[in-house]
């Protein structure tokens, strides 16, 4: 049985489903999710550490937040130290070896050139956040670890793109009409751009390091608050009345219960983008993975019923 408040939604909504324009808050800046129950935003960002002297391969850290995450055993240590700096794939502190072994020392491996580096472990016990100094070893690399991190400059670079949530774009447009069940919502990111989609590209210097960074969309999953979600791998195409009542060529939802039973009588719909990170600088390259979400749009979503009458 409809109520009465709901039968009047019944008679505008073929009027309003395909007019109005929606008027969306605009996502802050930020290089992290959006978080409605807090109004704060948290990163989760999985980095690829740049390779280690000597190693044929990057490290295995992961990050979150703004840093990258350092690990010995499962536990987080500092990424640079009186030791030097962190290497993952050593699970040591770099450092260049002060003095110098002589040239006729094993550690050269036979070579004239690079350097002899120092890599101090931890050892259980005591030290920073429960680690104390273990027993170094030395080992010979052809290239010396940059004085700056380019993997921090890389996020840095990233920082200075002001990438944001996306603003979610549905039809009906108008954002108090209703949707229809089996009528499909259109999907799009609401004014995708640079900053909402990319490509987006910022450099970041110093220490006569300069890396350049270019982030890119991969994705974008909607939670249509129905429990169903729609992963498309592009912002989605904006309606337009000139497409009437067709589908949606790249993105969109078809709902098949009416939100009545819902808080609000309405479907909380959100947008997550998935964004990759390639940078480069001083010799070496990364990625860097996150997830923006935006903010959210509620949808109340009505089952159309013919009436007929004697």
């Amino acid at each position: 049985m409809l109520t009465r408040s709901r039968a009047a939604v019944l008679l505008t909504a073929i009027g309003l489903i395909t007019t109005g324009t929606v008027t969306a808050a605009a996502a802050d800046p930020a290089t992290c999710d959006y978080d409605p129950a807090t109004g704060k935003r948290v990163c989760e960002v999985t980095a690829t550490p740049p390779t280690e002297p000597g190693s044929s391969s990057p490290g295995k850290g992961t990050s979150s937040g703004a840093k990258v995450t350092c690990e010995w055993n499962g536990q987080e240590v500092d990424c640079t130290s009186d030791e030097g700096t962190w290497s993952n794939a050593r699970q040591c502190w770099v450092s260049l070896a002060d003095p110098q072994p002589t040239t006729d020392s094993a550690l050269w491996e036979g070579n004239t050139d690079g350097a002899i580096y120092k890599c101090s472990p931890p050892s259980g016990g005591g030290g920073l956040l429960g680690v104390a100094w273990g027993t170094p070893t030395y080992f010979w690399a052809d290239a010396a670890p940059p004085a700056v991190n380019p993997s921090a400059l890389a996020r840095e670079a990233v920082e200075r793109m002001n990438l944001v949530g996306a603003r979610v774009g549905a039809t009906p447009l108008n954002p108090t009409a209703p949707g229809v069940v089996g009528v499909q919502s259109w999907l799009w990111i609401d004014g995708a751009d640079e900053h909402s989609w990319g490509p987006n590209t910022a450099t970041a210097s110093s220490g006569g390091v300069t890396v350049s960074a270019t982030a890119k969309a991969t994705k974008v999953v909607w939670d249509m608050g129905d429990g169903s979600s729609v992963t498309c791998a592009n912002p989605g195409t904006r309606w337009t009345p000139a497409k009437g009542d067709a589908d949606s060529p790249t993105c969109g939802h078809t709902y098949l219960v009416d939100s009545g039973d819902q808080p609000d009588d309405a479907y909380p719909i959100t947008a997550t983008t998935h964004w990759k990170v390639q940078w480069s600088g001083a010799g070496q390259s990364g990625t860097i993975t996150f997830t923006l979400t935006g903010p959210t749009r509620q949808l109340e979503v009505v089952e159309l019923q013919a009436l007929r009458t004697q």
